[in-house]
């Protein structure tokens, strides 16, 4: 054999049978073929999922009413928020001064249910709040004394009085 090019070389040469080379031929117009993009093919790759334009773009009308919609409700909501802000610092701004007015400040102070709701509050935030006990300082200071102690039974009661006699 001589040097010859692998593609110049005849079926009889490389030991290949005429069918094989039928094969060969042949195979190459099949990859072609198949290469080929179908009508189909090319309808899904320019649609994606979708079968025609046609659904294409009524997908797109829905998708693009959805998105008109949320855009709609999310300023909605942005302008309710500026307006809950802005009666807030009304308000607010209001209460400042009403609480600034010494004509109102006194009207409130002669209204009896105002009275009470101040002595109220004074009692149970002043006066009945617990309170630490007293610390003794030094050698000047307060003794302390513990609660007497109150009978919840009858033998809790004769016990107390037995102690007590016995003093």
């Amino acid at each position: 054999m001589t040097d010859l090019n692998p593609s110049e070389v005849t079926p009889q040469e490389s030991g290949e049978t005429p069918e094989a080379e039928v094969q060969q031929e042949t195979l190459p117009q099949v990859q072609e073929e198949t290469e080929k993009p179908t009508e189909q093919a090319i309808a899904e790759k320019r649609y994606g999922k979708f079968c025609d334009a046609d659904a294409l773009f009524k997908a797109y009308k829905a998708l693009e009413a959805e998105f008109t919609k949320r855009c709609q409700e999310a300023k909605a909501l942005e302008y309710s928020a500026v307006e809950s802000a802005q009666e807030c610092t009304r308000l607010k701004t209001k209460l400042d001064q009403i609480l600034t007015d010494e004509e109102f400040l006194e009207r409130a102070a002669q209204d009896v249910r105002v009275a009470e709701r101040v002595v109220k509050s004074y009692l149970t935030e002043r006066l009945l709040a617990p309170k630490p006990a007293p610390v003794l300082q030094g050698s000047v200071g307060f003794s302390v004394s513990a609660p007497a102690p109150k009978p919840k039974t009858l033998e809790e009661a004769k016990y107390l009085v037995q102690q007590m006699l016995k003093q």
